[in-house]
């Protein structure tokens, strides 16, 4: 059978069309924040409580990285939460607040990339402005590997010591195994004293860019390769169009459903931040870490989407077969995967139960 050149140009000029779609709606997938299931992402809490916690900042290669910590008593751990995509603070006050509440000594540290709103706002407070939060070595793009000494300049800012659990919560699942790597390979540094990461949680974890479309995202960007007319460059555009596509109408919603930015703050920038973690995903696959030198632990929610599920259990299993750590599984009941934001009572009883080895 013959096929014609221009039969095959209409060919991949559909899987083009298709393959952006698809992306598109994987990188929605990847927005855990803004699904379409959750009628109110922004929780908000009027109630004034005395605290502990503690508020400040670290700076990593120069960018400003706003941290919440409540100490932990001596001898008690520490849950140490790497945020996920788009996660206000207020979404997770009511958490935050039910931790407070039923710890018994037990620390909770939480950062906030230098991406997100409340480091931009920071940044902004510092007399700079946030848009500086963006700029990287030599204008390279945003990387986990970024995030992650982020989360090591945080953990020393703070002065947490003893038992640490990192925890990445739905996006932070990239930045947390790329985190507890860079602990591991400079622990002969001694970078933090005192410091003995406990166990990795991956809590709720993002997996890889396709996993709520059937089809996967990289089969299509794999056929898309095929074509000499397309190729790596045509992925890449279209991985940052879809990006940004979706990372405005994060912004979008955000501005609708609170009012505004934090002053200081543009829609451009704020946009840009986002987009900027979406792609520091886009390669990424939790199915193909390897090699983690500590204990894991996947803290999944029982009523997750099917397909994320699936995803998480692949990657669990996969973990399992490569580690010669204990890789563990805690599922929590009749809730969904947004679970620090609506049901925080649940999720703070199932942290402190990791925390306190039960």
């Amino acid at each position: 059978m013959q096929v014609s050149i221009s039969n095959i140009s209409r060919l991949f000029l559909a899987s083009l069309f298709f393959a952006n779609t698809l992306i598109a709606s994987a990188l929605i997938a990847v927005r855990a924040q803004a699904n379409a299931d959750c009628e109110n992402q922004f929780v908000r809490v009027s109630e004034q409580v005395e605290s502990r916690f503690l508020y400040s900042h670290a700076r990593a290669e120069g960018r400003a990285v706003y941290f919440e910590h409540l100490p932990a008593k001596r001898g008690k751990p520490t849950l140490f939460l790497l945020n996920g995509m788009f996660v206000p603070a207020t979404d997770l006050k009511a958490f935050r607040d039910a931790f407070e509440q039923k710890s018994k000594g037990e620390g909770l540290l939480i950062m906030f990339y230098s991406t997100q709103l409340e480091s931009l706002y920071l940044r902004g407070l510092l007399g700079d402005d946030p848009a500086l939060n963006l700029k990287l070595r030599d204008g390279q793009s945003l990387t986990r590997a970024d995030l992650a000494t982020e989360a090591v300049a945080v953990l020393k800012a703070s002065g947490a010591k003893g038992s640490i659990f990192p925890a990445g919560y739905s996006f932070g699942s990239g930045p947390v195994v790329e985190f507890a790597s860079l602990m591991a390979n400079q622990s002969s540094n001694q970078p933090l004293p005192g410091v003995r990461i406990k166990e990795v949680v991956l809590l709720s974890p993002f997996v890889h860019a396709g996993e709520q479309v059937p089809f996967g995202a990289s089969n299509v960007e794999s056929l898309m390769r095929l074509n000499p007319f397309l190729g790596e460059a045509a992925i890449q555009k279209m991985r940052a169009q879809s990006a940004r596509t979706t990372a405005a109408a994060s912004i979008d919603d955000f501005i609708l459903k609170t009012g505004g930015l934090p002053d200081g703050v543009s829609r451009e920038t704020a946009i840009q931040s986002v987009a900027s973690q979406i792609m520091s995903v886009m390669d990424f696959d939790l199915r193909n870490v390897t090699g983690l030198s500590v204990p894991v632990r996947f803290v999944l929610a029982q009523n997750e989407a099917t397909l994320r599920l699936v995803a998480q259990k692949d990657a669990m299993q996969a973990m399992k077969k490569t580690s010669d750590q204990p890789v563990e599984l805690t599922i929590v009941p009749d809730v969904n995967h947004h679970l620090l934001a609506h049901q925080p009572e649940v999720g703070a009883d199932a942290l402190l139960t990791v925390l306190r080895g039960r």
